[in-house]
């Protein structure tokens, strides 16, 4: 039986780490004096100071790593450990920000999420339930918002779902081709192409093409039968073209860390870039993932307690059962083009614009029973037979299937006006969203496996009619307006920044179910000013302090009634009274940018109408839903802190403490809940983090651990999720040169190496776990984390 509780883990990780630490750093090789090497290059998204890195203040010098090493050269470009172990770097904008560097990203297992690579950083709170985070069952919260609260974007793409705004890390960018990726834990910048970024951005930058030709190559394989592969293949310039690209390939599987079922990935990102001039820059990325996963059951506290790791869907098929894995696989398609560019138009006028495609389609199946006659298609009864073989006393085994296909695109321009001390900014967003929904059911055969999982051969009638239990069209427009200015006094010592975006959300669609609903619109809209300040009384401090509105409208989910298949009843009805969440958010920070670099950052917000997503079982599908959970108050504060490379070492810690309280009592249909005062889901009291590297050229190591609070599953506390601690370690060496290959690199990866037993993550909350008068009581569900993994990989490049 697995160990339920943390706490003996813990302590037995903690030793172990005490000792296999200081280990794999002993050994010290040429003496080296490093300066911080966070970025000797501003990347894409570091040209704007409105919420963004800003490069270093005019009064120092570009900051550099020097290293000495034997003789080798990095496959991947990471010779050093950067400073706080590639985990922090300079950052000058007038809002908290965190980035985490290819210092970093190039020493974790290859391929590796997003969403995990930054669950060190603080207010991250980032849960999962395997490795690398190759399942779509993974979630982060910040500072207590979920991830439905969180703007994503990637080469200036939106990543955020357009029905339910939750990501997918799962199908972004391979980590091989990760630059940075920079976490605003507060508020979105002016320009961001976001509208539910209450709970802050997440920016994915993408390596540049190399201006040289070269190919690289790596393999891994480890823990869970876990194997991938992946190349890239650069250009080099193009003739005298200045144009240079790249392309790259991975596919990757790996058996479900508990219980049965196996995920596979294949995925492509390509980009091309063409610079000219001093601020002229055009580049194509692009990116197609395939992927089918094997999801993982997300038990109740109880199921937990009792089962531990063996809490899973079952591994055989029973007729009359509806929890084989197999009727669980789910399956994505998605194709995404954006073209981030930049010109100069005039002197002191540039133009900023990001055009994007986005195409996706996919299946979210779930195992149901059916009966064979007596079903309803919306209202309307069908009184046909049918006619499935195998069935038991009037039922048959399916899959109740969930097919969804989606199309997006729009644009995002910006032009800059500099005069004098102002930056004046002027922007449009427009974004046309399509959702397509279907809701079949394939008959499962005598060993459990439907003839296609992908909607193929759905259950019909003998004159044709197919039987649905959801069946819709959503069309969205985006139009979003903004200006801004930015004033530098002072010598540039004082910023000042101000802006306002208008946010014009218009959403129509179609019910296409027999009964009392057929179209569907909502139009909204909402003003989020934002206003900044930062000053800095010497070069290596600064203060700084932010205000902003954020909001979010309410998820297609929300619009279409659902309706019973065996009574034609309406199950659920649009939530009307679900209206846009608003918040405000303040912050007031300090950073010390000298010896070291470290931050601390003060955080308020107030929310009203705020949004907290849950799921519904609709006649066999899980289908995602929300409530109006009030008002709520949330205070608290970040800090981090990095030491710039010394002797090839290089520290890190951050933490942050998270006082998130529901200002209201919870109305039901059957009473009402005394939730005010109560603690808000998914926010842990204290959340902590601690990092090392070690990397000399040949020999490099890279230790983290990560202790995460515990955290409510129900608004009225009546359900905890432990706390938890998990660490991280890696090993690696790189040769000299090998015939044609540059610089072998050798690496292990080592995660949870505690082997810590836990739940990760809320993954669906309640209102009520225990029965209150005639409000009757449901559990949370929950998701497990990984235990121990081991992954080896080599990685050649030429």
């Amino acid at each position: 039986m697995p160990h339920c509780g943390v706490k003996k883990r813990d302590f037995v990780m903690s030793r172990r780490l005490a000792v296999i630490l200081p280990l794999c750093v002993l050994y010290s090789g040429t003496h080296v004096w490093a300066q911080d090497t966070a970025n000797t290059k501003p990347s894409n998204s570091s040209r704007s100071s409105r919420g963004k890195t800003d490069p270093a203040p005019p009064s120092r010098s570009p900051e550099q790593i020097v290293v000495t090493s034997n003789g080798t050269d990095a496959t991947n470009g990471v010779t050093g450990p950067g400073t706080g172990a590639g985990l922090i770097r300079r950052e000058t904008a007038p809002r908290s920000q965190s980035s985490v560097s290819a210092d970093y990203i190039q020493k974790q297992a290859p391929g590796t999420s997003a969403l995990q690579l930054v669950k060190l950083l603080p207010g991250a709170n980032v849960g999962g339930s395997d490795p690398i985070g190759l399942s779509d069952q993974s979630t982060i919260s910040i500072r207590g918002l979920g991830q439905d609260e969180i703007g994503y974007v990637m080469e200036g793409y939106p990543l955020n779902d357009s029905g339910i705004y939750i990501q997918d890390a799962s199908e972004w960018a391979d980590s091989e081709n990760i630059s940075n990726i920079s976490l605003a834990q507060g508020a979105a910048g002016l320009s961001d192409p976001v509208y539910t970024a209450a709970g802050g951005v997440m920016t994915v930058t993408i390596r540049d093409p190399s201006k040289k030709f070269g190919i690289l190559a790596d393999a891994a394989y480890g823990t869970f039968n876990t194997n991938r592969d992946f190349i890239r293949l650069d250009t080099g310039e193009l003739g005298n073209s200045g144009v240079k690209a790249f392309v790259s390939f991975s596919g990757a599987s790996s058996k479900n860390s508990h219980g049965p079922g196996r995920n596979h990935r294949r995925h492509v990102d390509f980009k091309l870039l063409k610079e000219w001039g001093t601020a002229n820059r055009v580049s194509l990325f692009g990116s197609y993932n395939s992927r089918d996963v094997a999801y993982y059951e997300e038990p109740t506290m109880s199921q937990w307690n009792a089962l531990g790791y063996s809490a899973n869907y079952a591994g055989t098929f029973t007729p009359g059962a509806t929890n084989y894995w197999k009727s669980f696989i789910g399956g994505w398609n998605d194709l995404i083009i954006s073209m981030p560019s930049k010109f100069t138009l005039v002197r002191k006028l540039t133009l900023d614009a990001s055009p994007y495609f986005y195409w996706g389609s996919g299946y979210y199946p779930g195992g149901t029973l059916v009966n064979e006659s007596g079903n309803y298609l919306g209202t309307t009864y069908l009184p046909g037979n049918l006619n499935v073989p195998g069935a038991i006393n009037g039922q048959f085994n399916a899959l109740g299937q969930y097919l969804e296909q989606e199309y997006s695109y729009g644009i995002n321009t910006a032009l800059h006006y500099h005069v004098a001390h102002n930056d004046i900014t002027f922007g449009y967003w427009y974004s046309y969203q399509t959702n397509a929904v279907q809701q079949p059911f394939a008959a499962l055969g005598p060993t459990g496996e439907a003839a296609n999982a992908m909607g193929g051969y759905s259950v019909k009638y003998p004159d044709g009619t197919e039987l649905l239990s959801g069946d819709n069209y959503t069309q969205t427009q985006i139009n979003g307006l903004y200006i801004g200015d930015h004033i530098s006094l002072l010598q540039d010592r004082l910023q000042i920044g101000a802006g306002f975006k208008e946010m014009m959300f218009d959403r129509k669609g179609r019910n296409y179910l027999p009964g009392p609903q057929s179209t569907v619109s909502d139009n909204t809209s909402a003003p989020l000013p934002q206003f900044s300040i930062s000053f800095r009384p010497a070069p290596e401090h600064q203060i700084f302090a932010s205000a902003s509105g954020n909001f979010r409208p309410p998820s297609t989910s929300n619009l279409y009634d659902a309706y019973s298949i065996t009574s034609g009843k309406v199950v659920s009805i649009p939530n009307t009274e679900l209206k846009n969440e608003y918040s405000i958010q303040e912050e007031l920070g300090y950073r010390y940018q000298g010896a070291f670099i470290g931050s601390l950052t003060f955080y308020n917000y107030n929310f009203t109408n705020r949004q907290i997503a849950t799921v519904v079982n609709e006649n066999g599908s899980l289908v995602s839903t929300y409530m109006n959970a009030g008002g709520q108050t949330s205070r608290g504060f970040d800090a981090e802190i990095g030491m710039r490379p010394y002797h090839h070492f290089s520290p890190y810690a951050s933490a942050e403490y998270l006082h998130a309280t529901i200002d209201n009592n919870m109305v039901t249909a059957n009473g009402t809940l005394p939730t005010a005062g109560k603690i808000a889901v998914r926010s842990p009291a204290w959340q902590a983090a601690v990092g090392l590297s070690y990397d000399d050229g040949t020999f490099f190591a890279n230790g983290s651990m990560k202790y995460t609070g515990s955290q409510y599953g129900s608004f009225m506390n009546d359900e905890k999720m432990p706390g938890y601690i998990t660490g991280d370690l890696a090993l690696g060496v790189r040769a000299k040169h090998v015939w044609i290959a540059k610089a072998p690199e050798f690496r292990l990866n080592f995660i949870n190496i505690g082997d810590t037993h836990f739940l990760s993550g809320v993954a669906y909350p309640t209102l009520n776990a225990r029965t209150y008068g005639k409000i009757t009581g449901s559990p949370a569900t929950y998701f497990v984390g990984s235990g121990f993994a081991m992954i080896g990989s080599v990685q050649i490049a030429y």
